[in-house]
């Protein structure tokens, strides 16, 4: 007789073992919001971004599918996450239930600026608003899991929304489906669509 694993036992076997990579199918039904933001640079590059909103209300950031860097599969070399007067943003520690000391991101905001290789520098901005919890700090030690596995354990940043602005949190932001039909917009048109949402 054989056994049968089911999704649960393998939810179960993820809630244990903490230091397990969680499997994209089973990713992707905790995060089942998922919103993108496309970036498009004067010179033509792809910056763009995802933002994965789970049913509490975080958010996960990353580089999305159409980013240069994961789709022209870049080597990375280094993640510097001190770009802004807020300070370094791998230092970044909020405390208490209100995440007090949180680095509070605008839409539109630096995030992170990532080199590759060939020495290409490309500047990574916040699609949300909201307080960030931290960035991953495994992408110190080994920076190309933003390229190689950039909806798992390369994410960029794990943010958390004001209570009021939750619901609606990520609704200005392009839907998955938008984000494939829009891949051949103009420059001059998605950065409109972004400053459009900055908001104070």
């Amino acid at each position: 007789q054989h056994s049968t694993t089911t999704m649960e036992d393998l939810d179960a076997q993820l809630l244990v073992d903490v230091e397990l990579v969680v499997p994209e199918p089973v990713f992707k039904r905790y995060f089942p919001e998922r919103r993108f933001m496309k970036v498009e640079e004067e010179d033509g590059s792809r910056v763009d971004v995802y933002a994965y909103k789970h049913a509490n209300g975080l958010c996960l950031i990353g580089l999305a599918f159409e980013n240069d860097i994961v789709k022209k599969n870049k080597r990375v070399v280094s993640i510097n996450f001190d770009v802004t007067k807020q300070g370094d943003r791998m230092k970044n520690k909020p405390k208490g239930k209100h995440k007090k000391g949180a680095h509070f991101l605008k839409i539109n905001e630096p995030l992170a600026d990532i080199t590759c290789d060939d020495g290409t520098v490309y500047r990574v901005r916040s699609p949300v608003r909201g307080n960030l919890l931290e960035v991953n700090r495994n992408l110190a030690k080994d920076p190309n899991l933003i390229c190689s596995h950039p909806e798992c354990e390369g994410y960029l940043a794990l943010v958390m929304f004001r209570f009021n602005e939750a619901a609606a949190g990520t609704d200005h932001l392009q839907t998955e489906e938008e984000y494939n039909k829009s891949s051949t917009c103009s420059t001059a048109t998605t950065t409109t669509t972004v400053e459009n949402v900055i908001m104070e």
